[in-house]
């Protein structure tokens, strides 16, 4: 991920209720179990996330997904 695509992550965690997709998704580790309806958490960019997945889908812990977008805090990730 370039710095662009990164200070605009930032500039949205600065937002409120802000909600942004990335054009070109970005992988990172799941750390903690997502689940349907449920907030995880990832490793993305030596940094931890929590995140969630829109999709009715879970990921296990040590899974790669791609980062599709931010909410607020929250990276939204998928397969």
């Amino acid at each position: 991920m370039d710095n662009i695509t990164l200070k605009k992550l930032k500039l949205v965690q600065n937002q409120e209720a802000a909600t942004m997709t990335l054009n070109n998704p970005e992988k990172a580790i799941v750390d903690e179990e997502i689940r349907p309806g449920d907030c995880g958490r990832v490793h993305f960019q030596n940094s931890w996330w929590p995140a969630r997945c829109d999709l009715d889908m879970t990921f296990q812990r040590g899974e790669l997904v791609n980062v599709l977008g931010i909410d607020n805090i929250t990276l939204i990730v998928g397969p």
